[in-house]
């Protein structure tokens, strides 16, 4: 079975108040720390959808790294990537997000 893998780097955010009011966080310092959400750029959040859909039609492995924590940073670093969407199927490495003919040529 193939193993795909795609890293990405996910961005810290302060999560919306229903309201759109971002005042209530200025109230107390500690009421930001659990308020915070993980989000993706559009170029990785395109490259994610594209490989779950392909792997799940493919019955293949999709392995995600996200450069923000230190499993992401280490195994990133040991595959000299530094910029992000990259893909990963064996020897073969894409940068960026993948055209469909590239990803089904290197599959």
């Amino acid at each position: 079975m193939e193993i795909i893998e795609l890293y990405v780097k996910s961005e810290k955010r302060l999560k919306p108040h229903p309201d759109r009011d971002y005042s209530i966080y200025a109230e107390h310092p500690c009421q930001v720390k659990y308020n915070i959400m993980k989000t993706l750029s559009a170029a990785d959040l395109k490259a994610l959808e594209m490989l779950t859909s392909m792997a799940e039609e493919k019955g293949l492995t999709l392995r995600v790294y996200d450069l923000s924590n230190f499993k992401g940073k280490l195994k990133a670093l040991m595959r000299g990537i530094t910029k992000t969407p990259v893909l990963v199927v064996g020897a073969h490495k894409i940068n960026g997000v993948p055209k469909m003919e590239e990803l089904l040529k290197v599959l």
